[in-house]
């Protein structure tokens, strides 16, 4: 009898534990499956917001005469939409706005890295006829701006083109670092690799500071609208960043969107993968122009080429290493 009653004392006291590590274990097994999913939503959303990208660019007039896959004039807009529509698809929202405008509060900002400059699409609050409103709206283009120690401004682009203000001389110009060097009296043109470090740094700062001003901005906005967490610039390593700008691309953040209970948070690159193309490098050598492979020549160029096709237009013959 003793045995009986113990038996049914033991099974009283680890009843309860034994049922809350079993809803643990469901609890953590579908966050683990929802998070999954998410993540292959994110991924699917900006690779589709970079391929509309490319599939909608048209090459700026401002780079008409380089001759360069890389100037391309971006449809921002269409790939922010692009994104959007994916994620709405993916959490069947797509016929019900109201969720959509929910799912919005926890996208704090959808990036565009253009080849001369950052653009963001976020939240942003305006009055009309006396009532309060929040919409998210493409915010104008940032350049990737240097200012070096003799006070010369230079914007940047994803390659080796840069547009330079000397304020000394109140004089701009504009080309390839290899085409200026010898040109202008700008010491970071001298040094390549120098040249491309600053750079890349240059727009790696532009885009932090522009997602980290533009999350703060959305913490405004979120507490207004009920939401208690607090949304950060995420931890995204050096190489990602390094990366993501080799092409023009598109990066997206979510935050605080209940899961369970808990929250999912990520971010996610996409790269539209349209500027591969190789810089060939125009020589004349005995009288006949060439065109080398920019990793196979320390020449000075007389011309800049993005493509062998490009440099064939100009009377330069392609070469290879």
């Amino acid at each position: 009898m003793k045995i009986t009653k113990l038996a049914i004392i033991f099974v009283l006291i680890a009843f309860p534990f034994t049922w809350l590590n079993r809803l643990h274990g469901s609890e953590q097994s579908y966050n683990l499956f929802t998070e999954t999913s998410y993540n292959a939503m994110l991924d699917t959303a900006v690779d589709d917001a970079a391929y509309a990208l490319q599939s909608k660019s048209k090459q700026s007039e401002q780079y008409a005469g380089y001759d360069s896959d890389k100037r391309y004039s971006l449809d921002v807009q269409l790939a922010a939409s692009t994104f959007f529509n994916t994620i709405f698809l993916n959490m069947n929202a797509t016929e019900d706005q109201t969720l959509q405008e929910v799912i919005k509060h926890y996208i704090p900002a959808v990036g565009v890295i253009g080849y001369d400059g950052f653009s963001l699409f976020t939240e942003e609050t305006y009055s009309s006829l006396g009532q309060t409103y929040n919409k998210h709206i493409m915010r104008p283009v940032k350049s990737y701006t240097h200012v070096d120690e003799e006070g010369n401004v230079i914007h940047f682009t994803l390659d080796d083109y840069v547009v330079i203000y000397q304020p000394m001389t109140k004089h701009w110009s504009r080309g390839y670092r290899q085409e200026l060097q010898n040109h202008t009296n700008v010491p970071l043109l001298r040094d390549g690799q120098l040249f491309d470090a600053v750079r890349r740094q240059a727009i790696i700062e532009r885009i932090q500071y522009e997602l980290a001003n533009a999350i703060n901005k959305h913490n405004e906005i979120a507490r207004r609208n009920g939401i208690s967490y607090t949304f950060t610039l995420p931890t995204i390593p050096d190489e990602e960043w390094q990366n993501s700008i080799n092409d023009v691309g598109v990066i997206a953040l979510i935050q605080g969107l209940p899961i369970g209970s808990g929250v999912y948070n990520n971010y996610a690159l996409g790269g539209s993968r349209i500027l591969r193309a190789s810089l060939y490098y125009g020589v004349m050598k005995n009288g006949i122009k060439y065109a080398y492979p920019s990793h196979c020549t320390s020449a000075n160029p007389d011309k800049v080429f993005t493509s062998p096709k490009g440099a064939a237009k100009e009377g330069y013959i392609p070469k290879r290493c």
